[in-house]
């Protein structure tokens, strides 16, 4: 029951907030809030290491790594639907996120204070980036953390979720995403990993070397 409860209020959350932004269009008032304040105290050192942190995993540059992580992991555990649960969480919520991105509509903040020029679409909810860096670390981090180890397991989990808000907090920096833009895209990728990982340790096959699981079982 606890493990379905997780990515359920993932979902959850990420559905609520769709529906009050699909209805507001505009910014929440936190938004320009924390996007006014970050405007003002910008730091050319700060601003280089968001632009350089939002570069290196960029959208196109993730699709990539989970190809590669599900190849890796897929030959590790000698299981296609390894591979098969890392794609469907990065590749579906980061299409997903284009979905509701065109169906929402959301603007950008204004472009005189976005700093990314690589930026092309013109709606910003939920944040692509941020989706796509949250599927990604979480999936492979709930796959691969050892379940037997917690604090092990807990330590991986903490610093996937550190990587995740540095890329959520990359975007606001830069001007290309609304706060709650970048929440969005961090609770539509924790689901979809939460929900890919879920499914398979449902189907994983019961280990015969002793442990009564494989080395690489998720929670």
């Amino acid at each position: 029951m606890h493990s379905r409860s997780r990515p359920l209020a993932a979902v959850s959350a990420f559905v609520v907030l769709t529906i009050a932004v699909a209805i507001m269009k505009r910014p929440l008032y936190r938004d320009r809030m924390i996007t006014r304040w970050l405007v003002g105290h910008r730091r050319g050192w700060l601003v280089d290491l968001a632009h350089g942190y939002s570069t290196l995993l960029g959208p196109i540059v993730v699709a990539g790594l989970a190809a590669v992580c599900a190849t890796i992991l897929a030959i590790r555990r000698r299981s296609g639907r390894t591979a098969a649960a890392v794609l469907a969480a990065v590749w579906g919520s980061m299409t997903l996120a284009e979905i509701v991105s065109v169906l929402v509509e959301r603007r950008r903040p204004p472009a005189e204070i976005q700093l990314d020029g690589l930026e092309t679409a013109a709606s910003s909810f939920p944040s692509l980036h941020t989706t796509g860096v949250t599927a990604l670390v979480l999936v492979v981090a709930l796959i691969a953390a050892p379940r037997d180890r917690g604090a092990a397991r807990t330590g991986v989990l903490v610093a996937a979720g550190l990587i995740a808000l540095l890329a959520a907090a990359a975007r606001v920096e830069l001007g290309m995403s609304w706060t709650s833009d970048a929440v969005g895209g961090l609770l539509l990728g924790a689901a979809a990993a939460q929900i890919a990982a879920h499914v398979l340790d449902r189907r994983a096959p019961v280990s015969i070397t002793g442990s009564g699981r494989d080395d690489g079982a998720v929670a």
